[in-house]
């Protein structure tokens, strides 16, 4: 489902949001492109083969 709202909209309000995370003392960390950890993928996510009947 879509926004009814505009995409400037959106932008201030976004905007609005994080001005007032940091006047209360919130802070923005820029980390560095690429992945933040390490990730260790265990298995897979294809389905399983279908029993043969016989």
């Amino acid at each position: 489902m879509k926004d009814p709202r505009s995409k400037a909209e959106q932008t201030r309000e976004l905007d609005a949001m994080m001005q007032e995370f940091l006047k209360r003392g919130g802070a923005v960390t820029q980390c560095a492109p690429g992945p933040s950890e390490e990730i260790v993928y265990k298995g897979t996510f294809a389905r399983r083969a279908k029993k043969q009947e016989g």
